[in-house]
């Protein structure tokens, strides 16, 4: 299983992590856990992939707190998933604005709590599984508030911007939709 190995977003939007299954055609069932860094990612929430189409899908939040989400995906009874490449699941990240022209880069890794990283054929016998972290690069957001033509504060919203926008405000400095 892996998420994939590097997704990239801006800053102030939501991130969608697919977690994919390399599948023998035998699997019936999994569990694992995804630890991401909360000062980086918001959970939002989790749906089924394109691949696990008539799976049931049971996440566990209970270490949320943590960083921490499980999940327990199974097929109806004597079901496998096909045999190749599917999306199992699709997990929903809010990220941060960040400002400046930093990404930030926070690794997406399985780990064995709250839930243990397991899979089972039809018959409930365990399965060999290699599991393959991955990363969330988020960007810069460009920032609406950055008005200032002062040009050692492009992209940066700062104490230039605050002047300018009290004097477009004040009626001091025309609006225009000109860039400078």
């Amino acid at each position: 299983l892996f998420p994939y190995p590097t997704l990239f977003r801006s800053g102030g939007n939501s991130v969608d992590v697919p977690v994919d299954l390399i599948a023998y055609g035998n699997e019936n069932a999994l569990s694992f856990s995804l630890k991401f860094d909360t000062n980086q990612l918001a959970y939002s929430g989790i749906t089924l992939g394109s691949g696990a189409s008539g799976a049931l899908l049971y996440p566990n939040l209970s270490l949320l707190d943590l960083g921490k989400v499980g999940v327990q995906l199974a097929l109806p009874a004597g079901q496998t998933f096909s045999q190749g490449t599917q999306e199992i699941v699709r997990v929903t990240f809010n990220a941060p604005i960040l400002t400046g022209t930093q990404a930030v880069a926070t690794a997406m890794q399985f780990v064995g709590l709250p839930l243990p990283r397991l899979a089972v054929d039809v018959n409930d016998q365990p399965l060999n599984t290699n599991f393959i972290d991955g990363v969330v690069t988020v960007l810069p957001s460009p920032l609406e508030g950055d008005v200032s033509s002062v040009l050692t504060s492009a992209g940066n919203v700062d104490i230039f911007d605050w002047v300018e926008v009290g004097r477009l405000v004040a009626g001091l400095d025309p609006i225009t939709n000109s860039v400078q």
